[in-house]
């Protein structure tokens, strides 16, 4: 084979110098189809060596755009006899670059010389998909690699990965950046390329490579969790096979007993992402990913691998946590203890620490300070968790003044504090030192991220609620039960957000863990007609300006946040990729819409100051220069309106809309209530456009619609919830008028998993609808605190009896403090309940409604 592939790659060399010299001053396109590095590295020398004709070469950055005027800008006024492009691989916008040379492919033919593309199979198959006719212009010339050292590029590369994870241990899930073979990576197409061949050449791979690449499949984060258990069984067997063919030989074991460690180890780890991702079998996932890591430490222990034992057994540690098995944690973490002491020492000694060896013997410290706590030691978790914050910190320093380039470590240091001042916090709160205890949970929250863990975040937002809400800090208290509904909602832990928007659904991050694939990246929803209808018209040409209106609680906010902004970060326009920037607060509209922009993710702002309308106008006229799309999405536009009364404040913004507009490549979503509309028709006859030309009214829920949203949000949480409920919950919402408002569905059913209620009998014992509800606001109330709960009942009838008041009007009819009144509205808005309206004009009161449900 080796023989055959040296003469095709003769063979396509010579046809290419043919190529390349028939039509000199003449434009040919030419295509150099090779997936190798190594071999296109011999053929380029081989090219420059044999080939008469010179030739010159250009290699694409990663951020290239265009292809055309890179080449242009590349040879400037004189043209080379030839030109070969190299990079199209590496482009990380490649459709964009390729739709954008497809769009300008004639002026190519004005180039004299021929040209060589070096293509991929993946780039070749995206020319022949998008671009069929420039690829049509094409001739083609294949090299390829023999069959030996195909062998060796896929032996190389499993064995990599296999010794990341081996000098990695515990330390976190082998993200395949690391090693290169991240989806789209040339090192992950020239395996799949390798693998591509050998197959269509006939040649299979013996049993200790075969078991080898199925472990490097099973690490591919674009597959399910599924996909990932069927590439990890096979590895498994065939190693264990491998196993008893060499019992004998104690040699070769030394290396099979890492490698099916490996495997056995991330078993346990696909379990406990399994849990992760499937909170209604939390337990019984992590039960089998405790069994699989017990079964390894085991195994080491058995094979006398000390140094193995000591980098997994904090995964068997960590999951007994998990699992609170505080007595087995106790025994597990005090091994753990007496092994990692050996092995480092206690002090740790820095010429024994190797990766991450310090923060597993910190990690030790940690997992006895929750044993302790559990055992309500207050003073014995005290002080192991500061031991481990001690040597935490110790270890990062060392690992910094060694410059390790692993990021992993970052994130461990990083991840570790969390659970650090978590426990310490806990302690210091239990021994009434309330005050350094709020100090500890805060820097845990600071370090913390909520994708890595959400769980363990959300137990520190609870942590610090409780202290916050004990020690009368209302407000801070009622913002971290928001933010804990709302990552709650976001990480699909809850099927229901309550009162507050629904937000763009999350994947966990964590590094310690495979991540999950998942096809949906949007909020369950029954407004898929909406959805549809709002994309196309962002696609014509003649459409510049949607209005998107509704009552309150009809979920705008939500369908915007949630369903549609998700879609549209990955929708192009004329190959122009779309940046979408969104605004809900308008106190100041230009200087907050600057904010929003800057942080809609563009890689390059013109300005470093975006605060007015001149400025805002110069970066978007400078987003068209840089191929973008710009969607404005001005929300809650009520809000607008009311905190601009004057007619020169409208009249500012509709000039700024009329400028925007009369760009190309701007859009803009406008989305109100209906009480909006008087104004925009006003604002209609000061524009030189149809402002109400294209506009959809979001309607409440049918009780049919209903009932599919509540159904599809409880399966997306993996809520189980009785139909006969689920028609019951229906019924009572809609009442008389047949139409439910979807925000009254979010507060019933997040009441409803409050109050652990999945049946109809446990509904209506539970007292109905009408239960639920006062339920709910007594729940809002106590968060207001219960000096302040009579007031807060006052308001909310008030509000009842006039839907819209001033907070002069509230408190001259209440008799109420301005600073008691300030406190419960701004909790009450938090909550859903009340909206409010900020004016501008310091001389105008904060106006105030309430939803429907509570009239």
């Amino acid at each position: 084979m080796k023989d055959e592939a040296s003469q095709l790659n003769a063979d396509s060399l010579k046809s290419l110098i043919r190529v390349i010299e028939r039509f000199p001053g003449d434009f040919s396109l030419i295509l150099a189809h090779c997936n190798y590095p190594l071999v296109q590295q011999y053929i380029l020398q081989q090219l420059h060596q044999r080939c008469p004709v010179e030739i010159g070469e250009v290699i694409l950055e990663p951020s290239a755009q265009t292809l055309l005027h890179t080449i242009i800008k590349s040879i400037g006024k004189k043209e080379p006899p030839a030109l070969m492009v190299l990079g199209l691989e590496s482009v990380v916008a490649l459709d964009c670059l390729l739709n954008a040379t497809n769009q300008v492919r004639e002026e190519f033919r004005d180039f004299k010389f021929p040209l060589v593309l070096w293509v991929t199979d993946e780039v070749l198959q995206k020319l022949i998909r998008l671009i069929p006719d420039f690829h049509s212009w094409s001739t083609s010339v294949q090299f390829t690699s023999s069959t030996p050292d195909l062998l060796k590029l896929i032996e190389q590369t499993t064995e990599s990965v296999f010794k990341k994870i081996l000098d990695t241990g515990v330390g976190s899930f082998i993200d395949m950046k690391r090693v290169q073979l991240n989806s789209g990576s040339r090192r992950r197409s020239q395996l799949e390329s390798a693998l591509q061949d050998l197959h269509e050449r006939g040649i299979d791979l013996n049993s200790k490579l075969e078991a080898s690449l199925e472990f490097v499949l099973g690490q591919d984060t674009r597959l399910s969790l599924e996909k990932r258990w069927q590439h990890y069984q096979k590895s498994w067997i065939l190693w264990q096979q491998e196993w008893h063919n060499q019992a004998d030989s104690v040699a070769a074991n030394s290396q099979l007993i890492e490698r099916i460690g490996c495997v056995w180890f991330y078993r346990g780890l696909w379990w406990r992402s399994f849990a992760v991702d499937n909170p209604a079998i939390y337990e019984e996932a992590c039960n089998q990913s405790r069994q699989c890591f017990e079964e390894l430490i085991a195994f080491f222990q058995q094979h006398q691998r000390r140094d193995l034992e000591a980098k997994f057994i904090n995964a068997w540690a960590e999951v007994l946590q998990r699992l609170e098995r505080w007595d087995e944690l106790f025994e597990v973490a005090e091994h753990a203890l007496s092994l990692h002491r050996s092995l480092y020492g206690d002090p740790i000694i820095p010429d024994r620490l190797g990766t991450g060896d310090g923060l597993r013997l910190a990690h030790d410290y940690l997992l006895l300070a929750d044993v302790a706590l559990a055992k309500s030691q207050w003073q014995e978790a005290k002080k192991l968790a500061q031991k481990a914050i001690a040597i935490q910190e110790y270890t990062q320093r060392l690992d910094l003044a060694n410059a390790t380039p692993e990021n992993f470590l970052d994130w461990r240091h990083q991840y570790h504090r969390e659970f650090y001042f978590l426990a310490l916090g806990r302690a210091l709160a239990a021994l009434g030192e309330v005050e350094l205890a709020i100090i500890r949970l805060e820097e845990a929250k600071s370090a913390g991220k909520a994708q890595y863990d959400v769980r363990l975040y959300i137990r520190i937002l609870k942590e610090l609620h409780g202290l916050y809400f004990d020690e009368g800090e209302y407000l801070r208290a009622a913002a971290l039960k928001q933010e804990i509904q709302s990552l709650q909602q976001q990480y699909r832990l809850w099927a229901f957000g309550g009162g507050v928007p629904l937000e763009k659904l999350q994947k966990l991050r964590t590094p310690a863990l495979a991540d999950n694939f998942r096809a949906e990246e949007t909020v369950a929803t029954v407004r898929q007609d909406t959805l549809k209808q709002l994309q196309e018209l962002i696609e014509r040409h003649d459409c510049k300006l949607v209005l998107l209106y509704g009552v309150a609680g009809v979920g705008k906010t939500s369908l915007l946040q949630a369903q549609l902004m998700p879609i549209l970060q990955n929708l192009t326009f004329e190959a122009r990729p779309l940046v979408c920037v969104y605004l809900q607060v308008y106190t100041n509209w230009e200087r907050e819409l600057g904010q929003a922009i800057q942080s809609s993710g563009l890689h390059n702002c013109s300005l470093s100051s975006l605060e007015t309308a001149a400025e805002i106008l110069e970066q978007l006229r400078h987003n068209i220069r840089d191929n973008l799309l710009t969607l404005l999405i001005f929300d809650q536009l009520e809000d607008f309106f009311w905190q601009n009364q004057e007619v020169k404040g409208r009249e500012k913004f509709s000039d700024f809309l009329s400028q925007c507009l009369a760009l190309p490549y701007v859009k803009v979503i406008l989305s109100g209530q209906d009480t909006c509309l008087p104004y925009l028709e006003d604002l209609n006859s000061r524009l030189d456009f149809p402002l109400l030309k294209y506009k959809i009214r979001l309607e409440p829920f049918s009780p049919e619609q209903a009932k599919f949203a509540i159904v599809d949000l409880a399966k997306n949480a993996q809520l189980s919830l009785e139909s006969s409920l689920v028609d019951a919950l229906v019924e009572d919402l809609a009442g008389d008028s047949e139409m439910i408002l979807p925000l009254d569905l979010q507060i019933l059913g997040q009441q409803l998993e409050t109050e652990k209620i999945f049946t109809l009998n446990q509904y209506r014992e539970a007292g109905g609808q009408t239960a639920l509800w006062e339920h709910y606001l007594n729940s809002v109330i106590q968060d207001c605190g219960l000096e302040n709960a009579a007031t807060t009942r006052l308001i909310l009838e008030q509000l009842k009896n006039e839907i819209t008041q001033t907070k002069t009007q509230l408190k001259a009819s209440l008799g109420i403090p301005t600073e008691q009144l300030d406190l419960i509205l701004e909790i009450l808005v938090r909550s859903g309940l009340v909206r409010l309206h900020k004016n501008s004009t310091e001389s105008r009161d904060t106006l105030f409604y309430i939803p429907t449900f509570l009239q």
